[in-house]
């Protein structure tokens, strides 16, 4: 009931789901570690997520800007970065220019950590408010003073020394609130925390009830839940990169799953190779997915990530060309054979090639041309088959849900087809014990067949 051929198709289509995903994942990882995305995408969260006003800005608008942020931080990574004016500093970035930060960098390529210890963050967080504090000093007694009947600077000042660091903020933020209430052009120039980060430290200190330990333990909370939404961030960026990855790979390999589906639905040979290969082959696979399903943003573990799809690399690449042979993906000659005689004569106006020197002479043109002939093959055959494009597009976003979803979905498929075939077989041996007495069981032995071909089917 299982082994049937739409089941058999399903499984070589997912079987080579699984390789190029795991194929695109090495390439990706590839990429995260040499524009150091992990670290960048913290960075810009901290930034321009936990610590500035929510920009008001269209969909449309957003999607341009975080394009064009990662193309700069991708150029970022081979040129110097340009230091951000004292005027243009925000709390962010003096959370990054502390000097825990830039020892956590490990060279000057990769300066800043792809992780952050929330005990780390608090304390970094609370430093940077203590300096920011101590520079509005003035600033903050005049404030006082202003609201204070009978008080001298001296007086002021003095209490302010002696308060605790919670009072020190409460007066830090009740200064900042009462310049946002100013108009743009008469308040104080170089306020760093943004209007909307005040809101929330502020929140944060009142439900603190002014208790220090109570205040770090919930700017711990505030840090763990802005980790999840830059986490999903950096997801996002891993699906399009393995979107992308995956359209090149589809084109570059000939990966049309709606060809491959057409192919295993007609070819019985190919269908039963592939999926010979893909019960034989999937469980040597399950290291390298376990260690992707594992990968999280923590160094370490993205080094061991790394470790295992490097030490993985070699097989990827074998079952990729397995598979490939068993299908005869690609593009082969890239049309050498059928069409680029036709292409060089269009080209050089010639009517066809009627003696030894002039296909030699094409001969020579196409060696010379190799590339370019087997370029435009390539791209003619995608973008004017709408066919082909739709499979590729397929491809693409299969590829995009990576390896582990589709390595899990293989080992159900296989289970279920095993299944099936014990079944078949329980029925076929419980039809032959229930023979009647009065007839002999005719066994007719086609041919030696062993345990391990049975249980591949």
């Amino acid at each position: 009931m299982f082994n049937n051929v739409v089941l058999d198709v399903v499984i070589g289509i997912v079987f080579i789901f699984m390789l190029y995903s795991l194929l695109a994942t090495s390439i990706q990882e590839a990429i995260a570690t040499g524009f150091a995305l992990r670290a960048r995408t913290l960075r810009d969260g901290v930034i321009n997520g936990m610590l500035c006003n929510t920009p008001k800005i269209s969909l449309w608008k957003s999607i341009i800007l975080g394009v064009w942020g990662f193309l700069k931080e991708a150029v970022y990574t081979f040129i110097h970065r340009p230091a951000v004016s004292k005027k243009h500093k925000k709390l962010g970035h003096f959370f990054y220019d502390h000097p825990i930060i830039k020892n956590y960098g490990s060279s000057r390529v990769f300066r800043f950590p792809s992780y952050i210890a929330g005990g780390n963050f608090s304390i970094i967080l609370l430093d940077v408010l203590r300096d920011e504090f101590s520079r509005l000093e003035d600033g903050i007694i005049a404030f006082k003073l202003a609201g204070t009947a009978g008080s001298t600077e001296d007086a002021v000042r003095g209490e302010l020394i002696n308060a605790a660091d919670t009072l020190k903020l409460k007066d830090l933020f009740s200064y900042y609130a009462s310049e946002y209430k100013k108009p743009v052009a008469e308040r104080v120039t170089g306020l760093v925390i943004e209007e909307d980060t005040l809101r929330i430290l502020q929140l944060h200190l009142r439900n603190s009830a002014y208790n220090m330990d109570e205040f770090k333990r919930r700017l711990l909370v505030w840090y763990d839940d802005s980790m999840d939404r830059i986490s999903g961030w950096y997801k996002r960026q891993v699906q399009f990169i393995l979107f992308f990855i995956g359209i090149s790979l589809a084109v570059i390999f000939n990966v049309d799953v709606i060809q491959i589906a057409g192919k295993l639905s007609t070819d019985k040979d190919a269908r039963k190779n592939l999926v010979d290969l893909a019960v034989k082959e999937a469980e040597s696979y399950r290291t390298v997915v376990d260690s992707q399903r594992s990968a999280k943003q923590v160094d370490s573990v993205s080094a061991l990530y790394r470790k295992s799809l490097d030490d993985a690399r070699k097989k990827i690449d074998s079952g990729v060309v397995n598979a490939n042979q068993v299908l005869a993906l690609g593009w082969g000659d890239f049309g050498r054979k059928a069409d680029s005689a036709a292409i060089i004569k269009a080209e050089f106006g010639e009517a066809k090639v009627a003696d030894t020197i002039k296909k030699q002479r094409l001969d020579s043109l196409y060696e010379k041309h190799y590339v370019r002939y087997k370029a435009g093959h390539v791209l003619s055959a995608t973008f004017t088959n709408p066919s082909k494009m739709t499979g590729f597009l397929l491809t693409a976003l299969a590829i995009s849900l990576g390896a582990p979803f589709w390595f899990d979905l293989l080992n159900k498929l296989i289970n279920i087809r095993a299944t099936g075939k014990r079944e078949e077989n329980n029925n076929s041996s419980g039809s032959t014990a229930g023979v009647s007495p009065g007839h002999q069981a005719v066994n007719v032995h086609v041919g030696s067949q062993t345990t391990d071909e049975e249980a591949v089917g």
